[in-house]
């Protein structure tokens, strides 16, 4: 964190006055490199730059029609990164701090808040925005508001009959030109002070703010043409200006600025204040705020992810796509050489002989006619010999291809080299090698993401105080629901993102993750693979996705937990038919080797009993198992020696009519031993 001493007691508009005039002139090169990393990826390739001052991007002086994209690897190269970014079923966890049950409660209950969040704000749908604005930008944003039209409801207006809701944060997926930031940080936590710009239509300003209604008319800007729309510096919009002219033209904005402290020396509760502003300029207050607001829980409302971490700026070093832009220009340009010179050669040129006989326009460029009008008494026309393309132009594009082949975190380029070769194992390892190059770029965007579901599951805890239903995800993959409140998370939990799952799941690895387990004896009976379980794997193959597998193997731990829970809570257990007894009953001998175990023998002098009751319950299972897997091991045995009948058939013939029934006294065992599991290690431990 940066020092905080130096901060000086002013009032927020002078400070926010001071730095925003500060930043907007030095992040405008960064936004007009945006709007041409977004032209180029739209096809409008001869431009050399975007001009703030009139909003319009500048064409070059190259040949060629204004949309002309040629091999528009840009967007295939964009398509193919996002594609990588945004996997089907990206995953959440949850766990608890400490090892007390009540803290495994607490933890489920996280489990459900994060879950609800991403369900509840579509974040699957949208991490497509940040996902656009981190290639095109460089960097992703998420911000919070808070909503006081969403939540639970809490009461009904006796005089209008409307519903009074509790309120919520609720995610904004911004664009980053929306905001200013503290020039000297470099990561979020280092931010001491931030300010989103948004244009907001004159009577929603006046709605919000209806005291400060004259002011607002005041710095009233009336949207009447283009230039005045393009006179905006900065836009939520800016590059999708001419699509909304539509709607905004004629329509009157006025600037509004959220402006952010976190909590320093001087303001140990940070401070908060929105402020009305013309062209960015903020000229007044419309709010202040001695203290962030309760529901921030003294953050600013704010996760950044950022593509290549800059060692000097928050906002990185930039985007791959701008790396881009030369070697498609060269693609583009020896592309439409290689047009021109067909074009050329389609359509030959004559020369035609003074005084010419016939005019050019009564000339046919139809090759396939047979007439051809001259003049006798000149001569007919002369047949001008075809340019030849020099090879620099086909060198310039391959170079061009190879250049942006190297730099691309995924290209349209990689798909050639795919079908080049003919080992899964080949091809698997150039995929290795890209991904391997491109560690930090993916990594860096699923650390954001493990960011916000940890701000997402912070502002739920400061802002959720009534109990809210809260919709979480199934070992199956089912909808699930409970009712909690910020209140019945008793207990530190750690939330985030399943990382592996954040990104695209190959379908080789998954390959050789069910090999592996096959291998180690999972999933088979008997030696005998289970129809159920091939399903699965096939299925998991299929969408290079182990989630269904990891979640069968925990499931019967998360029962032996529950099973224990119970027992602790002073209930008795009888053993039912779906539970695992191996792995219950490593669960319990787990737990009576704790600390905890010995803390709580203090309060409940009864738990040994009950835990050791369960225990025998449980052991019974295991040994009834055990012998039961013995005798068929020796009828197998035994069925395979020569003159002996199948057991099936000596069953059948020791049944039938007539047959002497009974047979000799089965002798007991002394003590029991456990079921061979091949899930579990030497320790005890399932796996």
């Amino acid at each position: 964190m940066f020092a905080t001493a130096n901060r000086t007691q002013s009032s927020m508009l002078q400070v926010a006055q001071q730095a925003i005039s500060a930043q907007r002139t030095a992040l405008l090169p960064m936004h007009a490199q945006t709007l041409v990393n977004d032209a180029f990826a739209r096809g409008v390739q001869n431009i050399d730059t975007y001009d703030p001052t009139i909003g319009e991007l500048v064409l070059t002086n190259e040949d060629g029609p204004p949309n002309w994209a040629g091999y528009n690897f840009v967007r295939g190269s964009l398509t193919r990164v996002k594609a990588m970014l945004l996997p089907e079923s990206p995953r959440r966890f949850s766990k608890p701090v400490s090892s007390e049950i009540e803290a495994e409660q607490a933890a489920k209950l996280a489990k459900y808040v994060v879950d609800d969040f991403w369900y509840r704000f579509k974040i699957q749908k949208n991490a497509a925005i940040c996902a656009d604005t981190y290639c095109k930008a460089g960097i992703a944003i998420v911000s919070w508001m808070f909503d006081a039209t969403k939540g639970e409801v809490i009461e009904i207006d006796p005089a209008t009959g409307q519903e009074i809701h509790a309120g919520m944060a609720v995610p904004r997926f911004d664009t980053p030109e929306k905001w200013i930031l503290d020039p000297r940080a470099r990561t979020t936590e280092e931010i001491e002070w931030a300010a989103r710009i948004s244009y907001q239509p004159t009577e929603w300003a006046v709605r919000h703010y209806p005291e400060h209604a004259s002011m607002i008319y005041g710095l009233e800007t009336q949207m009447t043409d283009l230039e005045t729309i393009n006179s905006m510096a900065t836009n939520s919009t800016q590059w999708q200006r001419r699509a909304m002219l539509p709607s905004i033209a004629g329509k009157g904005l006025v600037c509004i600025i959220e402006w952010y402290e976190r909590p320093c020396e001087l303001y140990p509760k940070g401070r908060h204040a929105h402020l009305i502003g013309s062209q960015m300029t903020p000229t007044a207050a419309l709010r202040e705020y001695d203290e962030l607001p309760e529901w921030m829980a003294g953050e600013i409302p704010l996760v950044i992810g950022v593509q290549d971490v800059s060692c000097f700026s928050i906002y990185g070093n930039g985007t791959f796509m701008t790396d881009l832009i030369p070697a498609q220009r060269e693609i583009t340009k020896r592309s439409h050489q290689e047009l021109l010179c067909a074009d050329a050669v389609g359509n030959p040129k004559y020369a035609i002989p003074t005084p010419g006989g016939q005019p050019v326009s009564h000339w046919t460029n139809d090759p396939f006619s047979p007439f051809i009008p001259f003049d006798p008494n000149v001569g007919p026309p002369i047949a001008l010999a075809t340019p030849q393309m020099g090879p620099f132009v086909k060198e310039g594009k391959e170079f061009g291809m190879m250049a942006f082949s190297a730099m691309a975190p995924a290209s349209p380029m990689d798909k050639k080299v795919a079908e080049s070769t003919t080992s899964g194992i080949h091809a698997a390892i150039i995929d290795n090698e890209r991904k391997t190059a491109n560690a930090t770029f993916t990594d860096n965007w699923v650390t954001f993401w493990d960011d916000v579901t940890k701000m997402a599951f912070k502002l739920w805890m400061a802002s959720t105080k009534l109990p809210q239903q809260l919709r979480g995800i199934g070992t199956a993959g089912q909808a699930v629901y409970a009712m909690a409140s910020a209140f019945d998370i008793t207990h530190d939990v750690e939330v985030g993102m399943v990382r592996d799952s954040v990104m695209p799941q190959s379908k080789i690895a998954a390959t050789a993750t069910w090999l592996e387990l096959l291998g180690k004896g999972y999933g088979n009976v008997n030696t005998v693979m289970r129809r159920d379980v091939e399903v699965r794997m096939l299925n998991d193959i299929g969408k290079g996705d182990m989630t269904t597998t990891w979640e069968e193997l925990e499931a019967p731990r998360e029962n032996a937990k529950r099973i224990l829970a119970r027992l602790i809570a002073g209930e008795s257990i009888v053993p039912r038919v779906q539970d695992d007894a191996d792995v219950v009953f490593s669960v319990i001998r787990a737990f009576m080797q704790t600390d905890q175990y010995e803390g709580r023998l203090m309060s409940d002098p009864h738990l040994e009993l009950r835990l050791t009751q369960a225990l025998d319950a449980f052991g019974l299972i295991l040994q009834q198992q055990a012998m039961a897997a013995q005798a068929q091991a020796m009828a197998q045995a035994d069925a395979g020696k020569p003159g002996r009948k199948d057991p099936a058939q000596a069953s059948a013939e020791k049944n039938a009519p007539g047959a002497p029934q009974g047979g000799p006294e089965s002798k007991g065992t002394q003590g029991f031993s456990r079921a061979p599991n091949p899930n579990r290690d030497p320790g005890g431990n399932p796996g």
